[in-house]
């Protein structure tokens, strides 16, 4: 993903625009917003090819925004990887890491939701993770052992 990031802020330079140039940011927040409700009209009709297509269109536009911002693409890069890490640390590693997790959310006892309880499940994936899922929706929710890795950890 960072590689078309990386094309956009390229067609962004090519285009003449200037790294950083905040007048520029309100322009883009419109176009932010009119590309998800075209996203959202897509998905209401069920159609995969407008779905698609906004997708693409948000990511351009949401990469014209870091770049206007004057962000640069190695923070993006890093806090793509700051995501993934955390995603993938959602995950149990064993059966009883699963089950002691989806006891906690069953009692209000986890971490991330304290006094809240909610129905869960675990299920295996592969031979290393379980996953725990909100039973309601399937939403994939946070392991007892989830660790969040911070921003400034991945640039020290």
């Amino acid at each position: 993903m960072i590689e078309y990031i990386k094309k956009i802020y390229e067609w962004l330079e090519t285009s003449g625009a200037s790294f950083g140039d905040v007048s520029k940011i309100q322009m883009v927040s419109g176009l932010v917003t009119e590309e998800y409700e075209e996203f959202i009209q897509a998905h209401k009709e069920n159609n995969d090819d407008e779905i698609v297509d906004a997708f693409v269109d948000l990511v351009w536009v949401l990469a014209n925004n870091t770049y206007f911002r004057g962000i640069h693409l190695e923070r993006v890069e890093r806090m793509f990887e700051l995501v993934m890490l955390s995603n993938f640390s959602k995950f149990a590693k064993t059966e009883l890491e699963a089950s002691e997790t989806v006891l906690d959310y069953q009692a209000g006892n986890h971490f991330d939701k304290p006094g809240v309880k909610i129905n869960t499940y675990y299920k295996k994936v592969n031979d290393h993770h379980f996953v725990i899922k909100r039973t309601e929706d399937d939403k994939v929710l946070k392991s007892k052992n989830y660790n969040t890795v911070s921003y400034l950890d991945l640039i020290m």
